[in-house]
């Protein structure tokens, strides 16, 4: 199997969005471990996502925001009490 990178323009949205799930996740006290287990799924995906190997589906990114109670805003994610706070 050949190791295919990506391009560089979407290579810094998989590290920026796998850094805000990181800062989130670890902001609520929570393993990768036990992230994965809420979005049932394994911990090797989380880290993989965290560190920008691997991209989720738009639907894993949804079921990732749910449980770290974050809002999907282009092209990454923040806080909701930033949202709200600044609306």
């Amino acid at each position: 199997m050949t190791n295919i990178s990506p391009p560089e323009s979407k290579r810094g949205l998989m590290v920026d969005v796998g850094l805000a799930i990181y800062k989130a996740r670890t902001s609520k006290g929570l393993t990768q471990i036990k992230l994965a287990k809420k979005l049932k799924t394994k911990q090797s995906s989380i880290s993989h996502i965290e560190r920008g190997v691997a991209f989720p589906s738009f639907l894993f990114l949804l079921r990732v925001a749910k449980a770290l109670n974050m809002n999907i805003v282009a092209p990454t994610f923040i806080e909701k009490d930033i949202i709200e706070n600044e609306i």
